[in-house]
């Protein structure tokens, strides 16, 4: 058990496992680094985003670290000031049990009494007067573990708030896990397996770190499916992809961004926060930045039109309460500046769907209504910008319902591939399979094959021979049980109904997209992105791929 609980974690910045036993599980460290060989993400301000305290991180100058399994997770820890600490974690529906990592680690609170708050657990209170530096033993730098059993969610969520009594409150680590969890956990302390108390409330016995010796851990490999293994695929392998070697700089590492080709350049833009524009030369094989949109923009496809690179269909704000932007940003290449047109209507502001350019109209599909999990609408609306007229019309709502999805033009159709259901708990396993196609000439919908491999966050582009590509993705599938995002690359044939087998990139990526470039020239780009389930690692990475595997100098 132990070592398939620590492989799922391998890759990844936010991922919930949800087994059949009941084996589901978080693992976060906060205000620190992901750590992959014990399996903990980095919090990276999604999951505090609705404490009411300004939430700072502090990492100890000198530490020893505790000699235990988890030792390395005591050595940061967040802690709000002048307000709450609150972290909402999406889940299944079930029964959980909730850990909490604590130590003291500031010499004016090393006293009884120095540092107290209040534990609420979905807006009810479960412990009272929690003082660390006393219940660790009267010594700072000691670690305190809270174990907190029989939790449910509420509204598909997990909400764990400290409150102030004296001085801010803080926390170090999180661990959130099924009621049948079998992990060392909550079944090893120092050998021997903690009892739940009779209180109320079925609170554990306060126990320290368990430890035990780490086995070596080895993340495995999505498989390359044959022809025959694959369902629904004709054809020889197609392409392929090259890891692209700079000749100076680095794109910034980013992941729910959007990437395209414009005027002989890669510009890669928005994700997460706050980032400059990455824009990779191909004739010098060199990075550089220009302005960075003035607002966040995530979860969107960008299109090249007229000396201008329009993003359509966006979010901002901290996971999983995103928001949608209520104007489309355009960026204007030869000033170097971003442009505001007309947003959606409200009720059809979205983020996550695909946008494409046809026939100088820009057509919006699918994309979600408030962000991550049950407090969220995932559509499968349907929307035509015209540029001439700064207007937004309303067209026939696509067949499935889809989010983190993109789109491409094949044929005369603007086909959607890969996507989720993100209106659900678990998101992840919410995969879209059938592939949607508008056809212009009918102004009707289609529902084509679905995808081998069904998938979420994928990019897609077409080729120069009339292929639908999808690329990359997350998800939790048969295939992909380990965290990782896919390195898998479907090619989709509209007009037979069928996938043509593809060569895979280099990199395991989600959250990009494809920068296609001229037929002439007959190279895609896809930079950036995250390696694992949600946001990390963002990865500087780009791969290209190529008919024949040669990469020209050209544009």
């Amino acid at each position: 058990m132990l070592k398939s609980f620590l492989v799922l974690f391998s890759v990844a910045l936010f991922t919930v496992a949800f087994g059949t036993d009941g084996d589901n599980f978080i693992k976060v460290n906060v205000g620190g680094p992901e750590l992959l060989d014990i399996g903990f993400l980095a919090d990276e301000d999604y999951f505090f985003a609705e404490s009411s305290g300004a939430v700072q991180a502090y990492t100890a100058p000198e530490f020893d670290v505790p000699p235990s399994l988890w030792g390395e997770i005591y050595r940061t820890h967040r802690y709000a000031e002048g307000g709450s600490l609150t972290y909402k974690f999406p889940v299944p529906n079930g029964a959980y049990k909730v850990g909490l990592m604590f130590m003291e680690q500031f010499d004016g609170a090393g006293r009884a009494g120095g540092r107290v708050m209040d534990l609420f657990i979905n807006g009810q209170p479960l412990d009272k007067g929690i003082d660390v530096w006393s219940l660790a033993g009267g010594k700072l730098f000691e670690p305190y573990f809270l174990q907190k059993l029989d939790i449910s969610p509420v509204d598909g969520f997990i909400t764990i708030t400290l409150d102030p009594v004296v001085e801010n409150p803080m926390l170090s680590g999180i661990v959130v896990e099924g009621a049948g969890a079998s992990s060392i956990l909550w079944n090893t302390v120092n050998g021997a397996t903690p009892t739940p108390s009779p209180a109320a409330g079925g609170e554990a016995a306060p126990v320290a770190a368990p430890v035990i010796e780490l086995p070596t851990v080895t993340p495995t490999a999505t498989p390359v499916p044959t022809t025959a293994a694959a369902s629904n695929v004709a054809g020889s392998a197609s392409g392929v992809w090259s890891d692209v070697r700079y000749g100076s700089g680095f794109p910034i590492p980013r992941h729910e961004a959007c990437a395209v080709f414009a005027e002989g350049l890669v510009y890669n833009i928005g994700g997460r926060g706050m980032k400059e524009t990455s824009v990779y030369n191909p004739m010098t094989k060199t990075w550089g930045t220009r302005s960075g949109p003035p607002v966040e923009l995530n979860h969107m496809q960008c299109v090249y039109y007229k000396s201008q690179i329009w993003v359509g269909g966006s979010w901002y704000g901290k996971f999983p309460m995103e928001k949608e932007q209520e104007v489309m940003w355009v960026y204007d290449i030869s000033s170097d500046s971003w442009l505001q047109k007309t947003g959606l209507a409200e009720g059809r502001r979205r983020g996550g769907g695909a946008f494409v350019l046809y026939e100088d109209k820009m057509y919006l599909s699918h994309g979600a209504i408030g962000g991550h999990g049950p407090h969220a609408v995932s559509t499968g609306l349907f929307d035509v910008y015209d540029p001439a007229t700064d207007r937004w019309t309303a067209l026939n709502p696509a067949p499935n319902a889809r989010d983190h999805t993109a789109g491409a033009i094949v044929n005369g159709k603007l086909c959607v591939a890969g996507g989720r259901d993100g209106g659900q708990a678990d998101f992840w396993n919410a995969n879209v399979g059938p592939i949607d196609c508008y056809n212009f000439k009918t102004n009707a919908w289609e529902v084509k094959a679905p995808l081998p491999v069904p998938r979420g966050g994928t990019m897609v582009g077409a080729t120069c021979d009339g292929l639908l590509m999808v690329a990359g993705g997350e998800g939790k599938t048969v295939e992909n049980t380990v965290g990782q995002a896919f390195d898998r690359v479907d090619l989709f044939r509209e007009e037979s109904n069928t996938f043509e087998e593809a060569s895979y990139m280099t990199s395991r990526r989600h959250g990009s997209g494809l920068a296609i470039t001229s037929c002439e020239c007959g190279h895609i780009y896809v930079p950036s992105g995250s390696a694992g389930l949600g946001g990390g690692p963002e990865v500087d990475t780009m791969d290209v791929w190529t008919a024949d595997g040669v990469i020209r100098t050209c544009v």
